[in-house]
């Protein structure tokens, strides 16, 4: 296949994009940076009681989102000015449950009490400017697990081959939100705990 995709990963501190040519696999530029929602707080538990309290008041377009919005946009532009191209072909999109929710102008705020259900957990596809990125190409979000096990845990599970048969592993992912997942006999065990950013 030809063309250009660029995969996003929303983390809670910092967002990382990156582009790929589709027909090597190769990868072309890499955008980061510090996420833009930080003013709203440092965790997912702050940005969450921040959407919220905007939720009940519905004052204007929701800050959150539009800030991840914008950084996407300009993350994107980065990378297309590095590579010379117009638009991606596809955006491939992931991130914590919280982050996915906000990208998505989903409300949040039953992620961050008990019993913890997340609006939504599907996986989506959409057109990227419906989210509010600026691209005519549509938007692959990966499916998350739980409220604490997101979509960036699939995307690394996918990375590691778990879903083919292979010896017992650990994998770990240490962010501002940290998850362990212990891949044995055909069973994934999953949990999270905060880190701190």
């Amino acid at each position: 296949r030809s063309g250009c995709a660029a995969a996003v990963d929303l983390g809670t501190t910092t967002v990382v994009a990156r582009l790929y040519d589709l027909a090597s696999g190769a990868e072309i530029a890499t955008e980061s940076g510090w996420n833009a929602q930080a003013p709203y707080g440092a965790d997912v538990i702050s940005r969450i009681r921040h959407e919220t309290e905007w939720e009940e008041h519905r004052n204007g377009p929701n800050p959150l989102q539009q800030a991840i919005a914008k950084q996407v946009s300009a993350m994107l532009a980065g990378l297309l000015e590095q590579a010379g191209i117009g638009d991606v072909d596809f955006l491939s999109l992931t991130g914590n449950t919280t982050m996915m929710h906000l990208l998505c102008g989903l409300p949040g705020e039953h992620i961050g009490k008990a019993p913890f259900i997340p609006a939504t957990l599907e996986p989506m596809r959409l057109p990227a400017a419906d989210l509010g990125i600026a691209s005519q190409a549509p938007a692959f979000l990966l499916p998350g697990i739980s409220a604490y096990i997101g979509a960036d845990i699939v995307a690394s599970l996918l990375a590691a081959d778990a879903h083919r048969s292979q010896p017992p592993f650990l994998l770990v992912d240490l962010g501002t939100n940290a998850e362990t997942v212990l891949c044995a006999s055909g069973t994934l065990y999953a949990c999270s705990a905060a880190a701190g950013p």
